[in-house]
């Protein structure tokens, strides 16, 4: 019963965690009460994995509300546990985590860094929904480098891979970033209607965290638009949300806003009230993109005022910040470009080089099909002339005209086995994987009784041996193919001697298959050695042939993930060595 209560125990502490995940975005604050709940199960019952889903959670849930360092120790403890079983999904959402303390406390060099990890990992087991939210924090790196252009198109295609993965928040979440950009550029109406299209979605799902970002995106627009009294109600109501989600990026965020709104009403009372609230939250969790902002918001308000030495003070510390930023971020920032660079190039690399894959992939198989349709079209007009020339021999014709049917003959024979040739190897390119265990010494003797027609034949001594058990597996139809190639090229070029012989030995040696088929024939000379594997090409023309025998052959070894090896000497024979490892197959 214990594995019973396990798995009963395993199934609620999910349900908990899948709960504690929805309602985090209008009650975080429950979601991390019921999170706790299941680590302390988990660990009282010795379930590691549930344990370091919960501590990715936790992770996600102390970073949303601005405890960065929380959130790394939650998260760095749940990497830890999947990189030991190659979790992917699990790796990825702690590294996620990880990449958006740093790059949310100014440190974009070290979250880019991971944020190009994570991408990684969502990207290997396609998660669209996983690779948008990533795709969105890379977006804010380039807006932060100042290309805006760039982040416009990161946003965009966030949106591209939100719809794919029918994830209507994130779609939302990435047309905030985008009003800004269209804001940025003095686009009002653009940037108004991708913040409306975000609070509509934000509405529709009931993300209260989503829309206080939303609500402050609006508030943004308002601001640019000089219409300060609605400014103002959208900031107030977005720092209201977030204070409800304990959000205090986003609480910081828009009482900076809020500042700033009545700075440019010069309601100076407010906006230190509002600003120092902001620098208080961004100095507590070392927000520090935020906290040299409010300080140069204090500094213009104290300026403002004519209270000169609190206005050089917040200019003092602003300045401090943005030349130790610089200069700490300088060489990083530059990394970061570089290393987005090299993502992108990659990217495009393995678009471009898949494309033209399957462009490839797509002419070759039109190519196989036609191929076979020829062939097979062929093939029934040059076996009926074949048959012809059966009953012409029948018949009482002078020896001047035989020669010439012979003639015609030869040619037709010639092209009855290019034909052939042809049709082989469409059928051992597009045959599927069917690995059978293979019966070596029918196959060799059948191959061997197929060839009886060859003028030589009947002078050959044929001598064969199978290594005991070998108990191997493959294709049957390339393996076939491999033995009637090798047999029929000693057969057609072996020499008019008396002691004629082709020598086939089949064994194992260091875990893989060895083919050996040896003659004493025509052999092929040095210069020939290199080529002989090619389409077409006949070494000797004085044999006839259609010059894709060795081409085929090559062809089925690779097709098996296997080599060739060639020992011939002119005039005095040729040894083929084939190695194949056992199920493999291209």
């Amino acid at each position: 019963m214990k594995g019973l209560d396990d798995g009963l125990i395993e199934k609620e502490l999910l349900q908990n965690l899948d709960e504690a995940y929805k309602i985090r975005i209008n009650n975080l604050t429950e979601s991390i009460r019921l999170t706790y709940q299941v680590i302390g199960t988990a660990l009282s019952n010795n379930q590691e994995m549930i344990m370091a889903k919960a501590q990715n959670l936790m992770g996600l849930f102390f970073m949303i509300k601005g405890e960065y360092e929380k959130s790394r120790k939650f998260s760095n403890d749940a990497l830890t546990y999947f990189k030991s079983i190659t979790d992917k999904k699990g790796m990825a959402d702690a590294i996620f985590n990880i990449a958006s303390t740093y790059y949310k406390t100014d440190n974009f060099h070290q979250g880019l860094l991971l944020l190009l990890q994570s991408k990684q990992l969502y990207t290997e087991i396609e998660g669209h929904g996983n690779t948008a939210r990533v795709l969105k924090a890379i977006g804010t790196i380039y807006e932060y480098l100042g290309d805006n252009n760039k982040a416009a198109e990161i946003y965009e295609k966030c949106v591209e891979v939100s719809l794919l993965a029918n994830e209507p928040n994130m779609e939302s979440n990435a047309y905030n970033p985008l009003s800004g950009i269209y804001l940025k550029n003095k686009e009002f109406d653009k940037a108004m209607d991708m913040v409306k299209k975000s609070i509509a979605i934000k509405l529709k799902t009931k993300d209260e965290r989503g829309l206080a970002f939303s609500i402050y995106g609006r508030g943004k627009v308002y601001l640019q638009l000089n219409e300060f009294d609605k400014a103002i109600d959208d900031f107030h109501q977005s720092f209201q949300l977030h204070q409800k989600m304990g959000d205090r990026l986003g609480e910081s965020m828009a009482l900076n806003k809020l500042g700033l709104a009545y700075y440019h009403i010069s309601d100076f009372e407010k906006a230190i009230y509002y600003l120092t609230q902001a620098l208080e939250i961004a100095n507590h969790y070392n927000i520090s993109l935020l906290i040299y902002k409010v300080n140069h918001a204090l500094y213009l308000t104290y300026k403002k005022m004519g209270d000169w030495e609190k206005s050089l003070s917040y200019l003092e510390v602003y300045s401090t910040m943005m030349k130790a930023s610089t200069s700490a971020q300088t060489f990083n920032l530059i990394a970061s470009y570089d290393a987005l660079f090299k993502l992108e190039k990659l990217e495009s690399e393995a678009k471009a080089q898949k494309e033209l894959y399957d462009i490839i992939e797509k002419k070759n198989i039109e190519l196989d099909l036609f191929f076979y349709r020829v062939s097979h079209d062929l093939k029934g007009p040059i076996t009926s002339m074949m048959g012809l020339h059966n009953l012409i021999k029948r018949e009482n014709f002078s020896d001047g005209a035989m020669s010439y049917f012979n003639m015609y003959h030869s040619q037709f024979m010639r092209l009855h086995m290019i034909v052939m040739d042809l049709i082989n190897l469409t059928m051992m390119k597009n045959t599927e994987e069917n690995n059978v265990e293979i019966d070596f010494m029918k196959i060799v003797q059948d191959c061997i009784q197929s060839c009886t027609y060859h003028e030589n034949y009947k002078k050959i001594n044929f001598t064969y041996e199978c290594q005991e058990n070998l108990n191997f597996h493959s294709q049957w139809v390339i393996i076939n193919t491999i033995f009637q190639n090798l047999i029929e090229n000693a057969i057609k070029y072996s020499r008019k001697i008396p002691d004629s012989y082709i020598r086939i030995y089949i064994s194992k040696e260091k875990e893989r298959l060895k083919i050996l088929v040896e003659d004493n024939g025509m052999g092929i000379s040095k210069e020939n050695h290199a080529r002989i594997f090619n389409m077409f090409f006949r070494a000797n023309h004085h044999v006839e042939g259609s010059g894709l025998g060795l081409y085929i052959l090559k062809r089925a070894v690779e097709r098996l993930r296997g080599e060739i090896e060639l020992k011939s000497e002119l005039g005095k024979g040729s040894t083929f060595i084939i190695y194949l490892s056992e199920n493999a197959c291209l």
